[in-house]
This record gives C-alpha cells, sequence and structure tokens, in this order.
C-alpha cells in the first residue's frame, strides 16, 4: 500500500472507532488487525490551505462619449443686388452746320455757338434772370445759362453776387452773335453798388448767354456767329433747333 492509502485507513479506522464509541459499542479495533502498525504509519499531512483568489478588481465604469454638438447650420450670404446700370448720357444731336461740337457726351438743353455747344441751365422768369448765377462758386468747362427774354431786349448786367468771372455772349434777334463781352470779375468784398462791374448789350440783342471767364476766347466764338438753341423751349424769336426744320 502507498503511505497516501495507509493515511487514509488510518483516518478511516480513527473515524469509524470514534462513531462505535458514540453507539455505545466496546469492540475497538486495533490499528494492528488492519495489518497497520501504529508507530509506523505515515503522518497524516495536513491539505495545504487553498489560497484564497484576489478580489476581481471591477472594471472602471466607461466613461460615455459627450454627446457631439451638431454645428449651427450655415446661414447662406443674402445675394447681393445687382446695382442698376448707370444710364449713359445721350449724345448730343447732330446740328446742321455744327457736326462736331463738343463737348460730345454733354446732356440737356444746349445753346450751340459757332462750333462749340454749351449745355446750359435756362432762365426765362423774371426771378430766374434776377438771380442768374448769384451765389454759386463756378461753372464746370462748357456750361453755362441761357436768359430768353419775350420782349427780345435784354437789360443790363452787372456782377453783384457773384463770386467767379464770367463772359457773356449777345444773341441777337437774327440768331448769331452780336457782340462778346469778355472777363467780367466778381466784385471785391465789401464793394459798394457803384464798384461792381457791368456790362450793357451791344445794338439789338435778344438773348443772353454766360459762361466762364475766357472760355469765349479759348473756343474760338466770334461776333456773327450762328447760334442754334437745341432742347430749349425758347419763346417766339427764339433759336430754333435747325435739325427739326
Amino acid at each position: 500500500m502507498t503511505r497516501r492509502s495507509i493515511a487514509l485507513l488510518h483516518v478511516f479506522t480513527a473515524a469509524a472507532a470514534l462513531v462505535m464509541a458514540a453507539a455505545g459499542c466496546e469492540d475497538v479495533y486495533d490499528t494492528r488487525s488492519l495489518g497497520v502498525e501504529p508507530d509506523k504509519a505515515a503522518p497524516i499531512r495536513t491539505a495545504e490551505p487553498i489560497p484564497t483568489a484576489a478580489p476581481i478588481r471591477t472594471a472602471a465604469p466607461i466613461r460615455t462619449a459627450a454627446p457631439i454638438r451638431t454645428a449651427a447650420p450655415i446661414r447662406t450670404a443674402a445675394p447681393i443686388p445687382t446695382a442698376a446700370p448707370i444710364p449713359t448720357a445721350a449724345p448730343i444731336p447732330t446740328v446742321k452746320g455744327f457736326e462736331n461740337p463738343s463737348p460730345t457726351s454733354a446732356t440737356g438743353p444746349l445753346v450751340v455757338v459757332g462750333g462749340a455747344a454749351f449745355r446750359v441751365d435756362v432762365a426765362s422768369t423774371p426771378e430766374e434772370r434776377a438771380r442768374g448765377l448769384s451765389g454759386r462758386e463756378g461753372l464746370e468747362p462748357m456750361s453755362g445759362m441761357l436768359f430768353l427774354y419775350e420782349t427780345g431786349k435784354p437789360s443790363m448786367y452787372w456782377m453783384k453776387g457773384m463770386l467767379f468771372g464770367i463772359d457773356i455772349v449777345w444773341i441777337a434777334s437774327d440768331c448769331t452773335v452780336a457782340g462778346i463781352t469778355p472777363d467780367l470779375l466778381p466784385p471785391p468784398l465789401g464793394a459798394s453798388d457803384a464798384e461792381i462791374a457791368r456790362a450793357e448789350p451791344p445794338r439789338a440783342s435778344a438773348h443772353v448767354l454766360e459762361i466762364a471767364a475766357g472760355e469765349s476766347e479759348e473756343r474760338g466764338l466770334r461776333i456773327g456767329d450762328a447760334v442754334r438753341f437745341v432742347g430749349v423751349a425758347a419763346p417766339a424769336g427764339g433759336c430754333p433747333n435747325p435739325s427739326a426744320s
């Protein structure tokens, strides 16, 4: 028998003796009757303690991902309004005898003198003629003011209230240049009425054209030059647009 078997037999015999004693039996088993000498029985090896399993570490709770923030909807840019087309200036109508007036892109009422076309403001009432160009700071090149008279007899002109110099072109009833008064200067500050420059019309003059000082010479205007109004509602005796005839 193996040592392990002998040890188990001793354990069994001891257990049986205890049971018999408890039951009142007087018979005692002798280990020697089993063929085992007590002194030679192998010591009973106590079972090694079963190591307790290490505590199971609970897994750390899984952190849920933060909710993904949805991007704000992209606002589409408002459509940029397209700029309205800039109207081009109407060309100066071709006037018979004045095929190349300048400036070529002028608009509005015109007075054509010789070969030069002037864009004009029209003064046809007594109030407009009395105010004239007083208080203005100047005139653009190739522009001026046309004074129309129903009587056909302009009065004397003076420079009261003027801030810049002018040339006066006197227009006869036959639609020609009756005379030119150049370089009328504005009065000095504080000048009396007696010191203010004046100009009187030569012979029979029906209408007046005021332009910037020096422009009559620069444009080559001469006495006797033909004069025509374009786009001007002239009173009886005015100078009509020859293209309409």
